[in-house]
């Protein structure tokens, strides 16, 4: 029997090739007969934050329920969640939702790891839903009042969420927000301990460190409020200080250097947020633990701030970045949440093979890194009265799950991210791009290296993903290859003869051209020297554009049958002539003629 394992936890790859044989992953009943929400490319979606992948299941019995896998070992993490879910057991009902945290639940490649089960919550994460109601003057009222209440039962339970920002608050149908990600909680029965995270910068004081009580989301909280008060009196506040798809108009900066703040002076000239801001920049200025409660802060009466004399502690990236022209960089971070930089070069507008409409988002060549916008993310840019083909030549940031797609055997599987909501694409300044590259060499979990032993072959299994061709290619080495090795390796336990799980190790293959084929280093991608490489300028340096790779036009199924009848039909009217008319010399030139046109097509 599988044990809970030591070894570092899987990446959203792993998580995703184990997903699609429920029956095996699981060991919960009521999992191993669950269904997942697919993607436009037929594969499981995959929602990504922090350090957890989220799925979407449907039980038999028809129950939503969000499946949360994660990417690393969390210190006291059973300790942690078992008294966050015997709290949650008996919160009141409509503020949270029940957690189910198993220790042993899923088995990736032959290990068992912990999932934590919950409700699915439908609705709209907060940014979004404030892009699309920016207009609605009542509706950003009413859910600025809702929070407020959000927030004062927080105090009066004396619990915390810990990471109270956009992402984790999701705003229903009729408006009402629904707190998600449990993962930083504060509950009573875990006083004493340290934080396991500080939260999104954009939202968190700056001299948040491990503090760990029920004050957490006090800042957080009066930052998300006076957010929606200012914006329901100057709506254009969010086309100047939301773009970047990371923030509710306040970034880390303003509370660094409140006095400087630009967002901070536009505020003070709105009447109901003028009396505001002098005490927003004493608590910025102050000490964490002066920040008043929500309540307190918005009450017309002076505040008593204490002032600090702690420095910031820096607060460095909790994920990869990546430039989006460095595609051997972000093939090494494929199936991890990874911040994207860079310009849109062309937004293409095609259809899926079923007829479909998607928007294919390039950074440089059609093999290299892009964004897919399939037809419910395009469903909601037209909601939120925008169309993808306006970001074409934007600077922007997006950070999501990255995954790949190989849909070409001559080159390596492409690196692409998959849009739902306008608010996922950040849109930056020239320069705002160079300070967010500028730290990407900055410490972090290091990509995963390369397999340096060949696994054994696993069994071959159906394939679900789209096929190219079902015709068997040389090797240069003398072996052959098809289609399916092109994809990143799938992990999928099947059971041995005994009966037990058994387990098929499948870590990522690709089968590289010749004009790839370089010793690299481990983690440090080459810089391309190509003589033909463009250069873009970006403020005082240049990122550089590599060129597209050979493209080796590949012959299509309608191209080989339209050969074949013209053809047919040659060889037939040669046959006929030749039968009727006895001219054995026009047999001959006609064969000849057909002989070339032949080895012309084939060339």
């Amino acid at each position: 029997m599988s044990t809970t394992t030591t070894k570092p936890y899987p990446q959203g790859d792993a998580y995703l090739g184990a997903i699609q044989n429920p029956d095996i992953a699981f060991t919960d009943p009521t999992l191993k007969t669950a269904t997942v929400e697919r993607d436009g490319l037929g594969l499981p979606r995959v929602r990504s934050g922090g350090f957890v992948f989220t799925f979407h299941l449907t039980l038999r019995d028809g129950r939503e329920k969000a499946l949360r896998c994660f990417n690393q070992r969390i210190d006291d993490q059973l300790k942690r969640y078992a008294a966050i879910s015997a709290y949650l057991k008996s919160a009141p009902a409509g503020l949270f939702s029940a957690v189910d945290y198993q220790e042993q639940g899923m088995l990736v490649r032959g290990d068992r790891y912990p999932i934590l089960m919950m409700d699915w919550v439908r609705g709209t994460t907060l940014n979004a839903w404030v892009e699309s109601h920016l207009i609605d003057k009542q509706a950003l009222r009413s859910l600025e009042t809702q929070f407020d209440g959000v927030l004062s039962r927080l105090a009066q339970l004396h619990v915390a969420h810990g990471d109270l920002q956009h992402g984790n608050i999701l705003i229903d149908a009729q408006g009402t927000p629904h707190l998600i990600d449990y993962d930083g909680m504060y509950v009573p029965a875990l006083s004493g301990n340290k934080a396991n995270e500080r939260g999104h910068k954009n939202y968190q004081h700056p001299l948040r460190n491990q503090e760990f009580n029920e004050q957490l989301d006090r800042f957080a909280g009066i930052v998300i409020v006076l957010a929606l008060r200012a914006l329901q009196s100057e709506p254009s506040l969010w086309s100047q200080f939301a773009r970047s798809g990371e923030n509710m108009l306040f970034t880390q900066d303003d509370f660094l250097d409140p006095l400087h703040s630009h967002l901070l002076a536009r505020l003070e000239q709105i009447p109901s947020c003028q009396a505001l801001i002098p005490g927003f920049r004493k608590i910025c200025q102050g000490s964490l633990s002066s920040v008043p409660a929500s309540s307190a802060f918005f009450a017309p009466k002076p505040l008593e701030i204490s002032q600090s004399t702690r420095l910031p502690l820096p607060w460095t990236p909790t994920i990869p970045i990546s430039d989006a022209l460095d595609t051997d960089r972000l093939r090494q971070y494929v199936g991890q949440m990874v911040e994207v930089v860079g310009q849109i070069r062309e937004v293409r507008r095609k259809q899926t093979r079923d007829g479909r409409d998607y928007c294919q988002v390039l950074f440089s060549g059609a093999y290299n890194f892009a964004l897919l916008v399939f037809e419910d993310g395009l469903a909601n840019f037209a909601s939120a009265r925008q169309y993808v083909e306006h970001y074409q030549g934007e600077w922007v940031s997006i950070s999501q799950y990255l995954g790949s797609f190989a849909g070409n055997p001559d080159y390596p599987p492409r690196p692409q991210m998959i849009i739902e909501y306008p608010a996922q694409i950040g849109i930056i300044s020239q320069g705002e791009a160079k300070q967010r590259l500028a730290a990407k060499n900055m410490p972090i979990a290091p990509p995963r290296p390369p397999d340096t032993q060949p696994p054994p072959a696993p069994p071959r299994v159906p394939d679900i993903r789209p096929s190219w061709d079902s015709q068997k290619r040389p090797d240069p080495n003398g072996s052959s290859w098809g289609p399916n090795d092109e994809y990143p390796s799938i992990s999928l336990e099947t059971p041995n003869d005994q009966g037990s799980a058994g387990t098929s190790p499948c870590p990522p293959v690709t089968v590289k051209p010749a004009w790839l084929q370089q010793e690299q280093p481990k983690h440090t991608p080459p810089t391309p020297q190509n003589p033909l490489t463009k250069q873009t300028s970006l403020s005082n340096g240049a990122i550089p554009i590599p060129p597209n790779p050979p493209q080796k036009r590949a012959r299509s199924r309608g191209s080989r049958l339209i050969t074949g009848v013209i053809t047919g039909i040659i060889l037939l009217i040669i046959v006929y002539l030749a039968y009727q008319f006895s001219i054995t010399w026009l047999l001959i030139v006609l064969m000849v003629i057909v002989t070339w046109f032949l080895r012309k097509r084939r060339r």
